[in-house]
């Protein structure tokens, strides 16, 4: 179930709590949007086909390359080629 409510900044604050789904909020500029965002995730996790997505909504380019350079070049037969790569990527 949704519960949409307006703050006092004039936005829109959505909380979609379900008993087979964690509970997830977003805000939004307009009602319109809100609204159309909670039937959306509360149709997704219906179907079982929601997917949580915050850790990525927070995760940056730089920490994904970050990341990639840590795990996976040590990996590859020329990590210095594939590194210049990636630093290239960054700027």
């Amino acid at each position: 179930m949704a519960s949409i409510t307006q703050r006092k900044s004039g936005r829109w604050q959505v909380r979609v709590r379900r008993a087979d789904g964690p509970p997830v909020s977003r805000t939004f500029a307009s009602k319109q949007d809100a609204v159309g965002w909670a039937r959306k995730e509360e149709s997704e996790i219906e179907r079982g086909v929601w997917r949580d997505t915050s850790e990525a909504e927070r995760t940056t380019l730089a920490q994904c390359l970050d990341r990639y350079i840590r795990e996976c070049l040590p990996r590859l037969s020329d990590p210095e080629n594939e590194r210049w790569h990636v630093e290239m990527i960054r700027c």
